[in-house]
C-alpha cells in the first residue's frame, strides 16, 4: 500500500488534561507518514507550552484569540501538506492502526471525499458514540448507533451520509474544491455544513469499522452549557438555510417550522434564553447566508437523491434506537402531524 502524507489537526481550548493520552496515541500510529498539528485557541491552561515541551514533533499553532472549532481548524488545515487531512478532538484516544485503516479504504476510490471511524465511548468502550453521521429532515445531525452496545452490528464497511469532525478524515482535493469549515459557524454543525457541501458536489463518505477512536463524549464542553445550546440551535437552522435547495425547504418547511415552534415553547417554559437567542440569530443571518448560497459550488446530485439520503438516515436512526419505543425526536414529529418515513 502506498503511504501518502496524512496531516492530523488536534484542536485545543483549555484541554490540557486530555492532551497526553490523545497525542501519545496519535504519535503511536502504525502508519509511517504523518505530520501532526496542535492548533491552540488562546488557552489559559498552558496547553501550547505543555505540547512544545512534551511532544516536540508536533507543530504548535497558537492563536491569539479563540477562533472557534471551525476557523481554529482551518488555520492548521491551510498549512497542512497531506493528501488527507484529519481533524481530531483532544478528548480522544485512537487505535494504533486508525490512520492505516482509513488510508487503505480512501486510496481505493477517487470519489471518496471522507471516511468515518467507529467512535466508542472512552469510559465505556462497549458503547458506540458514532459510526458515521446521519441527517434528518429537521436538519438535525445524529451519530449513527449513538449509545447502543457494540455487538458487531456495525462491523461492515458502508457508505454513510457524513463524518463527525471530532474524528474527521478528509481528502485535501475535496476540501480544495468545496472549501474548509465555514468560520461563521464558529463551533458545532460546521462538520454538518461540510457534509452537505461534500454530498451536494458528488463526493462520497465511507464508514470504516476497523478504524477505531475512543471519545470522552462532551468532554470539552458540557451538553447543558448555554454557549453549546446557542450554537447548536443557531447553526442547525443556519445549515438548513445554506444547504437545503428550495424544493427541500418547501417539502420540509412545515415540519421545520413546527419543530422550531415546539422548541421555542420549551425554551420559554424552561427559561432557556440561549436557545431562543440561537433561533433569532439564525433568522437575522438569512441575508448573509443567501449570499453564500449564491457562491456555493454547482450541485451534482438531484433532489431525489437528497430525499433518499434523509430517508435512509431516518431509517438507520429508528433501527439504532430499537423497536421498543418512540424516541423524543419522532415524538416531536408526531406532535407536528408528520411521522417518520414508512
Amino acid at each position: 500500500m502506498e503511504t501518502p502524507l496524512v496531516s492530523i489537526v488536534v484542536i485545543c481550548w483549555n484541554n490540557k488534561r486530555y492532551l497526553e493520552d490523545c497525542l501519545s496515541s496519535v504519535l503511536s500510529q502504525t502508519y509511517p507518514n504523518l505530520e501532526v498539528f496542535l492548533t491552540d485557541n488562546a488557552s489559559s491552561d498552558g496547553s501550547a507550552e505543555y505540547v512544545r515541551q512534551n511532544f516536540p514533533t508536533v507543530k504548535v499553532i497558537q492563536n491569539e484569540r479563540n477562533l472557534g472549532f471551525a476557523e481554529g481548524n482551518n488555520v492548521a488545515m491551510r498549512q497542512a501538506k497531506g493528501k488527507y487531512i484529519v481533524t481530531l478532538n483532544p478528548d480522544t484516544k485512537v487505535d494504533e492502526r486508525w490512520i492505516e485503516e482509513l488510508v487503505k479504504v480512501a486510496e481505493k476510490d477517487d470519489h471518496i471525499g471522507s471516511c468515518a471511524s467507529k467512535v466508542l465511548f472512552l469510559n465505556n468502550q462497549k458503547r458506540i458514540d458514532s459510526v458515521g453521521e446521519l441527517i434528518l429532515r429537521t436538519g438535525d445531525a445524529m451519530g449513527k448507533g449513538f449509545y447502543s452496545i457494540d455487538r458487531g452490528q456495525y462491523d461492515e464497511q458502508e457508505e454513510i451520509f457524513g463524518v463527525t469532525a471530532g474524528a474527521g478524515f478528509y481528502k485535501k482535493r475535496m476540501l480544495d474544491e468545496i472549501g474548509l469549515f465555514d468560520k461563521d459557524l464558529f463551533t458545532w454543525y460546521e462538520d454538518v455544513d461540510l457534509m452537505w457541501r461534500m454530498r451536494l458536489t458528488g463526493w462520497k463518505c465511507i464508514y470504516v469499522p476497523s478504524a477505531i477512536v475512543y471519545h470522552h463524549h462532551s468532554g470539552t464542553v458540557d451538553d447543558l452549557n448555554p454557549m453549546k445550546i446557542y450554537y447548536l440551535h443557531r447553526n442547525r437552522l443556519y445549515v438548513i438555510f445554506k444547504n437545503y435547495s428550495l424544493r427541500l425547504l418547501k417539502k420540509f418547511s412545515k415540519i421545520i417550522a413546527k419543530s422550531e415552534f415546539l422548541f421555542f415553547k420549551q425554551c420559554i417554559r424552561e427559561k432557556n434564553k440561549a436557545g431562543v437567542k440561537g433561533q433569532i440569530s439564525a433568522i437575522l443571518n438569512v441575508p448573509k447566508i443567501s449570499i453564500k448560497r449564491l457562491r456555493a459550488p454547482k450541485k451534482q446530485i438531484s433532489f431525489r437523491e437528497c430525499i433518499e439520503w434523509i430517508e435512509k438516515s431516518e431509517k438507520h436512526f429508528i433501527e439504532s434506537k430499537g423497536p421498543e419505543g418512540v424516541n423524543e425526536y419522532f415524538e416531536d414529529l408526531k406532535k407536528a402531524n408528520e411521522g417518520p418515513p414508512e
